[in-house]
C-alpha cells in the first residue's frame, strides 16, 4: 500500500506563516500591512504609483514615454529621439534612459531639484560615451534583478501570500527613485557617477534579497502543489490491476531504475514517479495500456529459448538484442516523460511503444526463420557448407578491407545475414564461388609442378594476390547496403585461368631444359643470362627479360631446334676464342688496345643476336653466315700488326727512323700533289703497318736505307743554309729549298699511295730515284757553301 499523504494548501500557508525561520517570519508578517492597491496577475505586475515605483510592461513605459514626447514641441521631440537613439547603443539604454527621465523630472519624487525637458536634454547631450556607460551599466544590472523579481510574482498563483513583498518592492523602488533623483542634483557628472554608485550598490543589493524572498514563496507553493499531485498518484497506483497494473509497472521501472542508461537523465525516485502517475489523466492510462504490448517480449524470448537454435552465439545475440530494445524503450519513455503529458507528447510516446513492438517482433521472426536455415543447412552436401563457411571466414576476419571500411561480421551477425540473404540468394553465391573455387585448384595444382624455386615463387605471389583481391571483394560485396550488389564478377576466375597458362608453358620449358646434355644446359643458362642483361638491346627484344619470359619464350622450342642454336653458339665461341689469343699476341699496348674494341663491338653484336634467338632462330642463322666474319677480320688484322711488330724488331734505330719519316709524310694530309691538290686518300697509322706487311723485312731495309741517303742529303743542305751570313741571300736558299722539298714529300706520297707494295719498292730502288732527290739537294747546299 502506497504511503497516504493529507495536506491543505489553506493550513500550509498557516503553517508556513507561524513557523518560518526568523527571516521568512519577518517576510510573511510584512504582508499583513497593504498600504496602496495594487493589481496582481499571473505574469508581469502593473502598479500606479505615480512613476517612481515598479517598472511598467513594455508597452505601458512606450506609451507613457509617447504622451510625454508628444507633449514638447518638434525640436525637443528631435533631441529627445536622438538622446534614445544614443543610450540605445548600450544594452538596456534605452530602458535605462526613459526611467532616468521619469525620475529626474518627476515633481512627485521630493528632495533633490526637479529637471525640466530641456535641462534634462542639455545633460545628457554634454555627456561622451563612456559617461553614458557609467550611467547605464549600474542601472541596467538593477533593471535586470527587477524584472527577474516581476517573472517570479508571474508565476506564484496564490497572489495574496506576496502583498507584503510587494509592498516592500514599491517602498524600495520609491526610495531608489530618490536616491537616484538625489544623484542627478550635482552639476557635474563626476558627481552624478559617484552618488550612483553609491545608491546603485546599496539597492542592487536589496532588491537581490526581495527576489531571492519571492523564489522562497514560489518554491514552498510548488512543493504544496507537487504533494498533491504524488498523493493523487498513489491513488491511482492503487486502483489499477490486470494488464493495467503490468504496463504502469514497466513504465515505472523505466523511470526509477538506475541501470538504464539515457542521455543525462537521472532515474525517478518513488515520488518523482507517483507525481509522474498523478499528471496522467484516464485517457492516458488507457492509450498507454493499448499500445504497450507486453506479451511479445515474453513470445519473443520464448521463440529463442524454445525455438532449436543450434548457433549458441546467435541465441546469446538475440536474446541481448531483445534486452537492448526493452532498455532502450524504458530509455525512451524516461526521456519523454520528464516534460509534461500533452496529447502530442503522448502520441509520441504511443509511436515509440508501436516501434518497440515491431523490433521485438522482428527478432521473434529472426529466431524463428533461423531455425528453418540451420534446417536447410544441414542438409547442404559438404560442398556446398564448406563454401558457407569459407564465406564467413572472410566476412569475419577483420584484417580484410579494413582500410576501405567494409564491414566485418561477428558469426552470429553472418548467421543473421544468410537468414536475410534467403536460400536462393545463398544458393546463388555458392555456385559462384564453386567456380571461382575450381579454377583456384587447378591453378594451385600447376603452380605446385613448376620446379624453379623463384620461379614457383613469382606464380605463388600472383596465386595469393588475386586470392586476396577476390576475398577484399567478397567482402566488399557483402558490406553494400542491404546486399542489393551480391553480383561477382568473373575477372578473378579469369585471373586464376591466365595464371595456370603461364605456370604451364614455364613447366614446359623446364622440361625442355632438362632433356638437354649439362654442356648444352651451361649454352642455355649463359643465353638467359643475356637475356637478363638490360645493356643488351636486340632487334626484337630490347628490354631485359624475366625468368617467366625466359621460360615461355623457351617453350617455344622443340629440342632439334634449340639444338641448332646450341652449336652455332659453341662454333662462334670457339672464334671468339681464336680471336682473343690472337689480340693476346700483340705486344704494343695501344694497337691491343683498339683491337680489343673492336673485339667487344663484335661481341656485342653477336649478343644482340644470341638474345634475339628466342624468338626464332633466323637472327642467330644470319650472323653465322655473315657477321661472323667481324671476328674473322679481326684476327686477320690483329695478325698483319703481329707481323709488323716482329718486322720493326728486326730493324735498326736509324731504319726505323727512315721508316717513321715514311710513315709521317703518307698520314699527313696538308701534302699534297704537285699541282697543289689534295690526294684522294691518306694512309691511317693501321693501314700503313698493312701496307709494309706486304714487304719482307730486306725489302723494307731497302726502301729505308734509300730514305736515310736522301734524308741525310736533305739535312745537309739545311746546314749550309744556316751557315750563310747574308740574311738576303739565305732567304732565297730557304725558299728554294722549301719549294723542292714539297717535290720531295709529294714524289714520296705519289708512289707508295698509288702503288701496290712491290711496284712502290721498284720505283724506290729504281737508281734515278734516290740520285734524284740527293743531287738537288746538294745543290742548293752547294750553293749555300759557295756564297761568302
Amino acid at each position: 500500500m502506497a504511503k497516504k499523504r493529507h495536506h491543505n494548501f489553506l493550513l500550509l500557508l498557516l503553517v508556513i506563516s507561524c513557523n518560518l525561520k526568523p527571516k521568512e517570519d519577518a517576510l510573511l508578517k510584512r504582508s499583513l500591512i497593504v498600504k496602496t492597491p495594487f493589481q496582481v496577475i499571473r505574469g508581469p505586475l502593473v502598479g500606479n504609483v505615480g512613476g517612481a515605483i515598479l517598472p511598467l510592461k513594455k508597452h505601458e513605459e512606450e506609451d507613457s514615454d509617447k504622451d510625454e514626447v508628444d507633449a514638447v514641441d518638434e525640436s525637443m521631440k528631435d533631441r529627445i529621439n536622438k538622446l534614445k537613439d544614443k543610450f540605445g547603443t548600450f544594452p538596456k539604454g534605452e530602458k535605462v534612459f526613459r526611467r532616468i527621465r521619469t525620475i529626474v523630472t518627476s515633481p512627485d519624487i521630493p528632495g533633490a531639484k526637479t529637471y525640466t525637458t530641456a535641462e534634462f536634454c542639455s545633460f545628457l547631450e554634454s555627456l561622451n560615451d563612456a559617461s553614458i556607460n557609467g550611467i547605464v551599466e549600474p542601472l541596467r544590472e538593477i533593471l535586470e534583478v527587477k524584472d527577474e523579481i516581476l517573472r517570479v510574482m508571474g508565476d506564484i498563483k496564490a497572489k495574496e501570500s506576496i502583498k507584503n513583498l510587494i509592498d516592500e518592492i514599491k517602498l524600495k523602488d520609491k526610495e531608489y527613485g530618490e536616491a537616484l533623483k538625489g544623484a542627478f542634483n550635482n552639476p557635474k557628472i563626476e558627481d552624478v557617477l559617484v552618488g550612483m554608485r553609491d545608491s546603485v550598490s546599496k539597492y542592487k543589493a536589496e532588491f537581490t534579497k526581495i527576489k531571492a524572498d519571492v523564489e522562497k514563496v514560489l518554491e514552498l507553493e510548488k512543493a504544496l502543489i507537487y504533494e498533491q499531485v504524488v498523493e493523487k498518484g498513489e491513488k491511482i497506483y492503487d486502483r489499477l490491476s490486470g494488464n493495467e497494473r503490468a504496463v504502469i509497472e514497466y513504465i515505472r521501472d523505466a523511470l526509477t531504475d538506475p541501470s538504464i542508461e539515457t542521455s543525462g537523465d537521472r532515474a525517478y525516485t518513488d515520488d518523482e514517479f507517483y507525481h509522474f502517475l498523478g499528471s496522467l489523466s484516464d485517457v492516458d492510462i488507457r492509450n498507454f495500456t493499448a499500445h504497450m504490448k507486453l506479451k511479445e517480449q515474453d513470445e519473443a524470448l520464448r521463440a529463442i529459448e524454445i525455438a532449436d537454435v543450434k548457433t549458441e552465439s546467435l541465441r546469446a545475440t538475440l536474446k541481448a538484442e531483445l534486452e537492448l530494445k526493452a532498455k532502450e524503450c524504458k530509455s525512451v519513455l524516461r526521456r519523454l516523460c520528464r516534460k509534461p503529458i500533452d496529447k502530442e507528447r503522448g502520441n509520441i510516446i504511443i509511436e515509440g511503444f508501436n516501434k518497440y513492438e515491431a523490433g521485438i517482433a522482428r527478432i521473434k521472426t529472426t529466431a524463428e526463420e533461423f531455425v528453418r536455415f540451420e534446417n536447410l543447412y544441414a542438409s547442404l552436401p559438404d560442398d556446398k557448407r564448406a563454401v558457407i563457411e569459407y564465406i564467413r571466414s572472410v566476412v569475419t576476419d577483420p584484417g580484410i578491407g579494413s582500410d576501405k571500411g567494409y564491414k566485418t561480421y561477428s558469426d552470429p551477425e553472418f548467421a543473421l545475414l544468410l537468414v536475410k540473404l534467403g536460400i536462393n540468394k545463398i544458393e546463388t553465391v555458392i555456385s559462384h564461388y564453386l567456380t571461382v573455387a575450381s579454377g583456384k585448384a587447378a591453378t594451385k595444382a600447376i603452380i605446385d609442378g613448376v620446379r624453379g624455386g623463384t620461379l614457383r615463387g613469382e606464380f605463388e605471389g600472383r596465386f595469393d594476390l588475386n586470392c586476396q583481391e577476390y576475398e577484399l571483394a567478397l567482402k566488399g560485396k557483402f558490406s553494400t547496403p542491404e546486399l542489393l550488389g551480391l553480383s561477382f564478377e568473373s575477372k578473378y576466375v579469369e585471373e586464376f585461368i591466365k595464371i595456370k597458362a603461364d605456370a604451364e608453358k614455364a613447366i614446359r620449358g623446364e622440361n625442355l631444359y632438362l632433356s638437354l646434355q649439362d654442356n648444352e644446359r651451361e649454352v642455355v643458362d649463359y643465353m638467359q643470362s643475356v637475356m637478363f642483361d638490360p645493356s643488351i638491346r636486340g632487334h626484337l627484344i630490347k628490354s631485359t627479360c624475366t625468368e617467366l619470359k625466359f621460360y615461355h619464350l623457351l617453350s617455344n622450342w622443340d629440342i632439334v631446334r634449340l639444338r641448332e642454336i646450341i652449336g652455332i653458339h659453341l662454333d662462334i665461341l670457339k672464334l671468339q676464342e681464336q680471336t682473343l689469343n690472337t689480340i693476346g699476341n700483340i705486344k704494343r699496348k695501344a694497337s691491343k688496345r683498339d683491337w680489343q674494341h673492336d673485339f667487344d663491338n663484335a661481341k656485342y653484336t653477336y649478343l644482340c643476336a644470341l638474345k634475339d634467338s628466342l624468338i626464332g632462330p633466323g637472327p642467330l642463322r644470319d650472323y653465322s653466315g655473315f657477321k661472323k666474319f667481324d671476328f674473322d677480320d679481326i684476327i686477320f688484322d690483329a695478325e698483319s700488326v703481329i707481323k709488323y711488330e716482329n718486322l720493326y724488331a728486326a730493324l735498326s734505330d736509324e731504319e726505323l727512323g727512315a721508316i717513321e719519316h715514311i710513315r709521317s709524310v703518307v698520314t699527313d694530309p696538308n701534302i699534297r700533289d704537285s699541282e697543289g691538290n689534295a690526294y684522294s686518300e691518306d694512309y691511317t697509322y693501321t693501314e700503313f703497318e698493312g701496307f709494309l706487311d706486304a714487304l719482307d723485312v730486306i725489302k723494307v731495309r731497302d726502301i729505308a736505307r734509300v730514305y736515310l741517303d736522301i734524308c741525310s742529303a736533305r739535312d745537309d743542305a739545311l746546314r749550309a743554309i744556316g751557315n750563310v751570313t747574308r740574311e738576303d741571300s739565305k732567304q732565297e736558299l730557304k725558299r728554294k729549298f722549301d719549294d723542292y722539298n714539297k717535290i720531295y714529300l709529294s714524289d714520296m706520297k705519289f708512289f707508295i699511295i698509288d702503288s701496290d707494295s712491290d711496284s712502290m719498292y721498284e720505283k724506290i730502288m729504281d737508281v734515278n730515284y734516290k740520285s734524284r732527290h740527293v743531287d738537288a739537294f746538294n745543290a742548293i747546299k752547294n750553293e749555300a757553301i759557295s756564297l761568302p
